[in-house]
């Protein structure tokens, strides 16, 4: 008996997945549908966490490392991203950090280098 193409129309219901492609799909559709909606509700990080526990109840430990490994590469690679997005930015005051160092005349400068003359004398106390 030949099964039909399932139709990316069909209602998530009736969608019945059997090949690795089909798997992919129903899971784009699950996380499109069913839970991106809810991802700035307050409680969704609840609901991620217990729909996973209760995802993975019945699997092997080494399934589920390899799920959890999946989750960490993930989280990295969003890391990874804001970094890259947030390297050129300077934040809203921020200043560039500046060395205070004792003058041989008892004066303070606020650059290390700042009318150094090389004696040695401003790193004494």
């Amino acid at each position: 008996m030949r099964r039909h193409k399932q139709s990316h129309d069909e209602p998530i219901e009736k969608f019945v997945p059997n090949s690795e492609e089909e798997f992919a799909e129903y899971a784009e559709r699950i996380a499109r549908d069913l839970l991106r909606p809810y991802e700035k509700r307050y409680h969704y990080i609840g609901l991620m966490k217990a729909m996973n526990r209760l995802a993975v109840a019945s699997l092997t430990p080494g399934n589920i490392k390899e799920i959890v490994s999946s989750m960490s590469t993930a989280a990295n690679e969003k890391l990874r991203s804001e970094k890259a997005a947030d390297a050129g930015k300077k934040k809203p005051g921020q200043k560039k950090k500046r060395l205070r160092v004792k003058k041989a005349g008892g004066q303070w400068s606020r650059n290390a280098g700042e009318d150094y003359a090389g004696d040695g004398d401003h790193l004494s106390s």
